[in-house]
């Protein structure tokens, strides 16, 4: 029973003799030697080689830590480093890191190292690549109060990202001609004639289609939405040609088993004929009517020269304007002029001469003629941007009968009948803008003059 008891009791002591503490320094976050070390910092980043000389002591070494087989480095080498990034990086910084900041440690009776916890960032001005490179640093002072000694650890996997921008590093092949471009100029023929099945043939089932231009960076749809947007996307647009510009590169990169290719392509699309304007004339008078064989004359012309074949088409984006008729007239009822749209007609350059050597035509010609109340249900479904208010666009139909537009007086039916501005003022387009004007303010005096007795 002796025994057992003096047993029990050694061991107690010795587990009470471990839990001891001894303290052997103490951390601080405000310190002098950590502003020697801000000293040092900055002098390093200014390329100040008298600053840096004065802060380090006689016996200066220090440590690149990365390093294989680390080897003790004099003030020399480390005065070259600062000269040469201070020369060669663009908006050099070491800075904090983060939310982190230095601390010193005293330990023993004079010891104190500081602990920095930095980031150094800026441009290589050569090559332009980023430097953003982490590094933690420990600086030994001596009794002086000098920087005997810094050990430096940084990314050696960014620095040899930087040094080796200066050279040429093969990342993969490219190719301009190769089975799977022809894939993609097949997708886009079926694009262009619509065949929508063929083109869900030629993707993956697990394929994934990002539309950078349009969708948030990460969003995808798959083949199936992506082939549906489709659908609703040709039944009220048609595909007028699909053209690649240049030639595709295909990238195949090293360590990987995909392809990458890269294309451009100028698609033109047009709306698609609904058929809801029925008629269409070649003047004003609504006298002749115009087929839409003879529009497409006055929209297309195909050449052929030496061989060769050209189409030149008039498209919506060659529209430079719009001419419209009117009738102004006074409401008995409400007192007051009022104007009632009847005509309008796109305005565009003649097709004939497009392309044409030596024919300059700038001039803007109409090209039919629609009874605007035939027209009304169409403009009224197509809606034109609101600078107003961009979240409630208005109707075209809205736009033209409450007058939201510029536009000059052309023309004037009166006792010297159905004539143009031009046909009597005669080469002078200033004269001829004072009467568009002069015409203006003749109906709005008649109105006014209603009132006078």
């Amino acid at each position: 029973m002796k025994k057992l008891l003096f047993m029990l009791v050694v061991i107690f002591t010795t587990a009470t003799i471990a839990q001891k503490k001894r303290q052997n320094g103490k951390l601080y976050d405000k310190h002098p030697k950590i502003e020697i070390v801000e000293e040092f910092t900055k002098a390093f980043v200014e390329g100040d080689d008298s600053k840096l000389r004065a802060l380090v002591s006689k016996d200066f070494t220090w440590w690149q830590m990365n390093a294989m087989m680390p080897k003790p480095l004099k003030i020399e080498n480390l005065l070259q480093r600062s000269k040469y990034l201070a020369n060669n990086v663009i908006g050099f910084s070491v800075t904090n890191r983060g939310s982190s900041y230095s601390d010193a440690l005293e330990f023993g009776k004079e010891g104190v190292n500081v602990y920095a916890y930095q980031v150094l960032k800026g441009f290589d001005k050569n090559t332009g690549y980023k430097l953003e490179i982490p590094r933690n640093s420990i600086f030994f002072f001596n009794k002086k109060g000098e920087i005997s000694g810094i050990s430096v650890s940084d990314s050696q996997l960014k620095w040899n990202k930087a040094y080796n921008a200066w050279g040429k590093t093969k990342n993969g092949e490219i190719y301009k001609d190769h089975p799977m471009i022809s894939k993609a100029r097949l997708l886009m023929a079926y694009l262009e004639i619509g065949d929508l099945e063929s083109m869900k043939d030629l993707y993956d089932e697990n394929a994934k289609i990002y539309d950078v231009m349009n969708t948030e960076l990460d969003s995808y749809v798959s083949v199936e939405d992506e082939i549906n947007t489709l659908k609703e996307f040709y039944k009220n647009f048609e595909v007028v040609s699909v053209r690649e510009r240049g030639y595709p590169d295909l990238l195949n990169y090293e360590g990987t088993d995909t392809f990458t290719i890269i294309s451009w392509w100028n698609i033109t699309i047009k709306n698609k004929r609904s058929g809801k304007i029925k008629e269409a004339y070649t003047d004003s008078f609504f006298t002749t009517k115009i087929t839409q064989d003879e529009i497409d004359t006055r929209l297309v012309n195909i050449r052929e020269e030496n061989g060769y074949t050209d189409t030149f088409n008039i498209q919506t984006e060659d529209v430079g304007g719009y001419m419209l008729k009117g009738m102004w007239y006074f409401d008995k009822l409400q007192g007051e002029m009022k104007y009632r749209l009847l005509a309008l007609a796109p305005m565009g350059r003649d097709v004939q001469t497009l392309g044409v050597e030596g024919v300059e035509d700038e001039n803007l010609y109409e090209l039919f003629w629609v009874f605007f109340p035939n027209a009304r249900e169409v403009l009224h479904e197509s809606k034109v941007f609101n600078p107003m208010n961009a979240a409630h666009p208005i109707s075209y139909d809205h736009l033209l009968n409450a007058r939201r537009f510029s536009a000059v007086i052309v023309r004037e039916e009166n006792i010297y009948g159905n004539r143009a501005i031009s046909d009597y003022v005669r080469g002078n387009s200033l004269f001829q803008l004072l009467e568009a004007n002069k015409i203006k303010e003749e109906i709005r005096n008649r109105e006014i003059d209603m009132w006078n007795y």
